[in-house]
């Protein structure tokens, strides 16, 4: 009799409705129904093995998320493109079955894009990678590297490398600022050139510039390089161009080579300083106004006329 008063009671909690079962409902709305005023949960429990919820469809299959009748988020898979995403709202992400991750909207904390881990962050495509390791320093390496900015380009690093077996080229519509606190090294197989619409500013404690090739620096108005130790190598040509004033400026030392040719000119001055110049790793000084000269078989004279455009100390 305690059996027979048991099933009664369960049948009068669950309802049947046209191959619809409802738990606790008499008009279930789906397959199966469950309706509680507390929190409700379902539970899938095995003494051995792996419990699962299966969902076997030949085509879509899913967990929908509703609040008080309307679609919230949803977890799905496809068949078709062996995909399991998530949405909620207008994002999502999916995952492929070749290891593609996507994500329709942005990753952020806050109002900044991130990307966290433990030793460094790398992004790569066709063999071309960015990498940040944890002490702050940044490589590209590609076979060719090209960075265009419309207006300002501006790179603030601790340490900043740039290796490419191709070219490298860097350009902007409006000011190039790159400044690193340690050391700056740009290497490429091919040509190397920065190119900026306004100002080209290089502030670092060790720059070099090293390419199998030419390098070229374009300015519409001013260009600067600042290091500690400077030095800029180029198998073939070496070119620098502005509109403006161009400075270089090493606190210790100023190295530049070049396989080919360096050309250098100025519509105004060029001002060359320091405590001796050596042409060509010369030895003899240069011959100023007023200095005594002798000519075998001649004698002793004295310079007293030399280039207006050409000045000494």
């Amino acid at each position: 009799m305690k059996y027979f008063t048991t099933l009664l009671l369960l049948l009068s909690i669950i309802e049947l409705s046209a191959q619809d079962v409802g738990i606790n409902i008499s008009n279930p709305s789906e397959r199966l129904h469950i309706l509680d005023d507390e929190a409700t949960k379902v539970l899938l429990s095995t003494t051995s093995g792996t419990a699962f919820y299966t969902a076997n469809s030949p085509s879509n299959s899913g967990l929908l998320f509703r609040t008080n009748g309307s679609d919230r988020a949803n977890l799905f898979y496809s068949p078709f493109s062996n995909m399991l995403s998530a949405n909620v709202g207008s994002a999502s992400w999916a995952l492929f079955s070749n290891g593609d991750f996507r994500v329709k909207e942005r990753i952020f904390t806050g109002n900044t894009l991130k990307l966290d881990a433990p030793n460094a962050v790398v992004i790569e495509v066709n063999g071309t990678t960015i990498s940040i390791d944890d002490s702050g320093t940044i490589n590209i390496t590609g076979e060719n590297v090209t960075v265009n900015a419309n207006n300002n380009f501006v790179v603030n690093a601790n340490n900043i490398a740039l290796s490419a077996n191709g070219a490298v080229n860097i350009t902007a519509g409006g000011n190039s600022d790159i400044d690193v606190a340690g050391a700056l090294a740009v290497t490429s197989g091919g040509d190397m050139s920065i190119a900026s619409g306004e100002d080209v500013d290089i502030n670092s404690n060790n720059f070099g510039l090293t390419t199998n090739k030419a390098i070229a620096i374009n300015s519409g108005t001013n260009t600067s390089l600042s290091a500690l130790n400077l030095a800029i190598n180029a198998s073939i040509n070496t070119n620098f161009v502005t509109g403006g004033s161009f400075e270089i400026a090493a606190g210790v030392n100023y190295e530049l080579n070049s396989g080919g040719t360096i050309s250098q000119s100025a519509t105004g001055e060029q001002s060359l300083m320091g405590l001796r110049l050596l042409l060509n790793g010369g030895t003899k000084p240069f011959a100023r106004i007023g200095d005594i000269i002798s000519i075998p078989g001649v004698g002793n004279g004295s310079i007293i006329s030399g280039s207006g455009n050409v000045f000494g100390n």
